[in-house]
C-alpha cells in the first residue's frame, strides 16, 4: 500500500525529517527568500548565516530566482507600509492620551510621563524605517542570498516549454491537480507571457524541481511558507501534511522521494544539525511571520461579510441625541463612550487591512488574491469608509478633538 500510495505516507514532523536530512537536497521557495526582509535584524542574520552554512546541500529552481530579484523591491515596500501604520498608530494613541476628554480617567501625572515613552518610540521606528529603506539600493539581503546560491540555480525554461506548461497549467488548474491552482486567477484575461508566468508560477517551480532531482537528488526537502492548499493537505483548517498528490507525482516523475517543511521547521532542524543555540524566541518570530502568509485568499474578504453598517449609523444618531443635551452631559457617559469609541477602533484597523491590500498591486500577486476576493473587500472597505467618514463628522459635535486620526480619505490613495 505504501508503495502504492506514497503521498497518504508523508512524514511531517521536525522528528521525522531529521531522519532524512542527510543526503536531502535543500530547495528553497520564493516565499522563504522574501521573507527575510520580514525578519528582526537579529533573526535575519541568523537566518542567513545557516544558509551560508548549507550552501553545499541547498538548490534554486531558476523561477524562484527570478521571483525573488524581482519581487524583492514590492516585499520592501510593503515593510515600509507596516512602519507608516505602526508610526500613524501611535501618533494617533499619543494624540488620544493628550486629551483629557477622551481618557478622563488617565491622570494627568501619567499622560506627562507617556509623552517621552511615546517620542521614543516614534524617533526609533522613524530611524529603524530610515535605515530600511536604504535596503532598496544596496540590498546585502540581495547579495548574501545570490552568494549563498552561486552556482545553485536551476536553468530557465525556453519559450516553447513555458507555452508547453501554460497549455497543460491549465488543464491542472481546472481539475485542481497541485501545485499552483489557488493561483487560477492571478493573470486575470491577459495572455502575456509575464502574466501567465505569474499565474503559473508554481507549476513551473514545481517542474523545474522535478526536472533536477531526478538526475541529482535522491530526496528532496522543500522549504515553503506558502500555505495554500495547492501545496498542504488540510482538514478541518488543521494542516495534516504536503499534498499527496504532490508526494504522488514526485515519486512518479523525478523517482525521488519528496519531504517539505515550513521555515521554523526547517531553522529548528538547521539548529540541530549544526549544533547552532538560537533563542526559541527566534523561532517564534520566524513561525509567526510564516503564518502572514495567508493560506486562503477570501479570508479577510469574508471577515467584512455580515457587517451591517446601518450599526454604526444607528450608533451615532444615538449619540447625536445624547449630545443634544451638551458636552458635559455626554462626557458624564464616558464608559459607553469609551466603549462606542473601541468598537469603532475595531472597524478602523479592519479598514486598515483593506487598505493595505488595495494599497499594492505586489501584495495582490504575493497573497495570491482572486480578483473577485480583491473586488470584494474593496466594496467592504468603500462601505467602511463612508461609516468613518460619518463618525468624524458626527463625534466632531461633541468638541472632541480628532487630530491624528487618518480619515477615510488616507484610504483612497492606495487605489493603483
Amino acid at each position: 500500500m505504501r508503495n502504492r500510495f506514497p503521498g497518504h505516507f508523508a512524514k511531517n514532523n521536525v522528528v521525522d525529517l531529521s531522519d532524512v536530512w542527510d543526503g536531502s537536497l535543500l530547495v528553497f521557495d520564493t516565499s522563504i527568500l522574501h521573507n527575510l526582509y520580514r525578519y528582526s535584524d537579529d533573526t535575519r542574520e541568523e537566518f542567513l548565516k545557516i544558509l551560508e552554512e548549507l550552501k553545499e546541500f541547498a538548490w534554486l529552481p531558476n523561477r524562484v530566482a527570478e521571483e525573488f530579484l524581482t519581487g524583492r523591491n514590492g516585499v520592501i515596500e510593503e515593510e515600509l507600509s507596516r512602519y507608516d501604520s505602526l508610526l500613524r498608530d501611535l501618533k494617533r494613541t499619543q494624540s488620544d492620551l493628550k486629551s483629557r476628554y477622551r481618557h478622563p480617567f488617565v491622570s494627568e501625572d501619567l499622560r506627562d510621563k507617556s509623552e517621552g515613552v511615546f517620542n521614543d518610540l516614534v524617533s526609533e521606528l522613524e530611524e529603524n524605517k530610515t535605515n530600511f529603506a536604504q535596503k532598496l539600493g544596496g540590498d546585502y539581503v540581495r547579495d548574501r542570498v545570490a552568494n549563498v546560491f552561486d552556482g545553485k540555480v536551476g536553468y530557465e525554461y525556453d519559450h516553447d516549454t513555458l507555452l508547453d506548461i501554460f497549455k497543460k497549467g491549465e488543464d491542472r488548474y481546472k481539475e485542481r491537480t497541485p501545485p499552483g491552482f489557488k493561483d487560477a486567477n492571478k493573470s486575470g484575461t491577459s495572455d502575456a507571457k509575464k502574466d501567465l508566468a505569474r499565474k503559473f508560477g508554481d507549476l513551473i517551480i514545481w517542474l523545474q524541481t522535478i526536472d533536477y532531482a531526478r538526475d541529482n537528488a535522491d530526496s528532496v526537502i522543500f522549504v515553503t511558507d506558502d500555505n495554500k492548499e495547492d501545496w498542504w493537505e488540510f482538514a478541518k483548517d488543521k494542516k495534516l501534511g504536503p499534498h499527496p498528490g504532490l508526494i504522488q507525482e514526485f515519486k512518479e516523475l523525478a523517482g525521488a522521494d519528496l519531504f517539505m517543511c515550513k521555515s521554523d521547521e526547517f531553522l529548528e532542524l538547521a539548529r540541530e544539525k549544526l549544533d547552532e543555540t538560537l533563542p526559541a524566541s527566534m523561532v517564534d518570530e520566524v513561525r509567526e511571520v510564516s503564518r502572514g502568509i495567508p493560506g486562503d485568499p477570501d479570508a479577510v474578504a469574508r471577515a467584512f461579510e455580515g457587517v451591517d453598517p446601518n450599526i454604526f449609523e444607528n450608533e451615532i444618531g444615538a449619540w447625536e441625541e445624547l449630545a443634544s443635551g451638551g458636552l458635559g452631559k455626554a462626557l458624564k457617559e464616558a464608559n459607553k463612550w469609551n466603549q462606542f469609541y473601541s468598537d469603532l477602533e475595531a472597524y478602523d484597523r479592519i479598514g486598515q487591512m483593506a487598505d493595505s491590500l488595495n494599497a499594492s498591486k505586489n501584495m495582490f500577486d504575493n497573497l495570491g488574491l482572486s480578483e473577485k476576493s480583491v473586488l470584494r473587500a474593496i466594496e467592504a472597505q468603500s462601505r467602511l469608509n463612508q461609516v468613518m467618514g460619518n463618525r468624524s463628522a458626527n463625534i466632531g459635535k461633541f468638541g472632541v478633538s480628532q487630530s491624528g486620526e487618518s480619515g477615510s480619505g488616507d484610504r483612497e490613495k492606495g487605489d493603483e
